[in-house]
């Protein structure tokens, strides 16, 4: 990727592995706003948040996206989302999601609902309530997703069968049949 002059002043494969550039990296892609009209700009922060390991710079490239509003990174949010383990740290790229107005696979919903943190179940919700799913994966997956709601929806945990109830009443009411 050719960077131009004053948009980072990085090399993203070197720093991505560099925990002690991390600040510097959130600050420079908070800045990335400023350069709305810049391509460059929104595929330097796809590019981090594809990549990063840590859940710090994903975050952080994933508000760079919402800012820019680039609406043609959701993809790149929802391969992430779709990661194993991901759910634990996937609030802020659910909140940037919403905010580019993408949806959310439904079974790829459902699976943060099962293993996500607070913040994630509560984005997810989020997305549902707003009919932001997408069930393009098919009867399978949509059944999946269903079978997978209905089990957390008896769960020992109250917040886990609350969230699954939710959802599964949201998945069912905004799209009949699914």
């Amino acid at each position: 990727m050719n960077i131009p002059p004053g948009l980072l002043s990085f090399q993203t494969t070197r720093s991505l592995s560099d925990s002690s550039d991390e600040d510097r990296i959130v600050t420079e892609l908070a800045d990335l706003k400023r350069r709305p009209d810049d391509p460059v700009a929104a595929d330097l922060a796809a590019d981090i948040l594809l990549r990063a390991a840590s859940p710090k710079l994903r975050n952080a490239a994933a508000l760079a996206l919402a800012d820019l509003d680039a609406r043609g990174k959701v993809a790149d949010i929802v391969s992430v989302l779709r990661r194993p383990g991901i759910g634990r740290s996937a609030g802020t790229l659910l909140f940037a999601l919403g905010e580019l107005e993408g949806t959310l696979p439904i079974l790829v919903a459902a699976r943060l609902i099962a293993e996500g943190s607070f913040e994630a179940r509560a984005e997810t919700l989020t997305l549902l309530e707003d009919c932001r799913i997408d069930a393009s994966e098919g009867e399978a997956a949509a059944e999946e997703a269903r079978r997978l709601l209905a089990d957390l929806a008896s769960s020992d945990d109250a917040e886990t069968a609350e969230a699954a109830a939710l959802a599964l009443d949201y998945i069912t009411s905004s799209r009949p049949g699914l």
